[in-house]
């Protein structure tokens, strides 16, 4: 698989270091936007208050699928949009998708949709406990012009998961194909997990292509944990099944051919990991 990581953050690069700033006046704006500083002044001369998040995130995207292997088959539509989640959905990459929570954060490169405001950026890194990310959207009719800038923390305040809906895993997007079909019913309700030999663990795979772990024994095969200690998106290509953990972690397993009930794989490419439906 290409390094989809560094693709996105050598694409990134061309957003100054703080305090740097392009204003969309400069020419390097509308190359990183596709926006033109014209439009969105004759749009606030009518009142609006257009900037470019959108058109920078658009942009990012495209450029990065521009990037991929010619084996890539994720969808080349536009990811400008501030409704992330409904945009991949339609796209059948719902599972690459991933809703914020306590226990999670965006990683490089991934694209993420705002709560504390109307807002998408895409994310870089963490220093401390600062978010950074790289952003247009900075200025508008007040200012008379826009900005691409990377930004720290939340308005000069920590991070924080809730002021995030969401954000776009690049690792899944550009990494894997679009899940229209239905879930296999092979796949579906829970599987005893074995790893490292004597450890067991308990998944419960949904029909929505996310997956749940927990080590209490389900009391019945049909209802999903209540209260699990983990979620990941899967993906399934015929018998090979792929779950990406809000970790960062990838498992990765093919079902038998002779038994549906039983398959094997790899935790991050290294240690053997093996399930049983129960």
């Amino acid at each position: 698989m290409a390094d989809i990581r560094q693709m996105a953050l050598t694409w990134l690069a061309q957003v100054p270091q703080r305090p740097g700033q392009i204003k969309s006046t400069e020419p390097k704006y509308q190359q990183l936007t596709g926006l033109a500083h014209q439009t969105m002044v004759d749009n606030w001369k009518g009142g609006g208050i257009m900037t470019g998040c959108n058109a920078f995130t658009g942009k990012y995207a495209s450029s990065l699928r521009s990037m991929m292997p010619a084996d890539c088959k994720a969808p080349r539509d536009y990811l400008g949009g501030f409704e992330l989640e409904s945009i991949v959905t339609k796209l059948g990459m719902k599972h690459a998708y991933v809703k914020s929570n306590p226990t999670n954060y965006p990683y490089p490169g991934d694209i993420c949709r705002h709560l504390d405001h109307y807002h998408v950026s895409v994310s870089l890194d963490f220093l401390g406990d600062k978010w950074e990310r790289a952003n247009a959207g900075q200025g508008g009719p007040n200012y008379g012009y826009d900005i691409i800038s990377r930004s720290l923390g939340f308005k000069d305040c920590d991070y924080s998961w809730t002021k995030l809906a969401g954000w776009i895993d690049i690792e899944i997007y550009y990494g894997t194909a679009p899940q229209l079909g239905k879930v296999p019913d092979w796949l579906l309700g829970w599987w005893n997990i074995e790893w490292e030999g004597d450890s067991t663990y308990y998944y419960w795979y949904g029909p929505d292509r996310r997956v749940f772990w927990t080590q209490t024994k389900p009391f019945d095969l049909i209802t999903r944990p209540t209260a699990s200690l983990g979620v990941g998106n899967y993906t399934i290509d015929g018998n090979y099944i792929a779950i990406w953990w809000a970790s960062g972690t990838v498992e990765v397993y093919q079902r038998s051919d002779e038994d549906e009930t039983y398959m094997e794989g790899t935790w991050n490419n290294t240690e053997e990991i093996k399930g049983t439906k129960m």
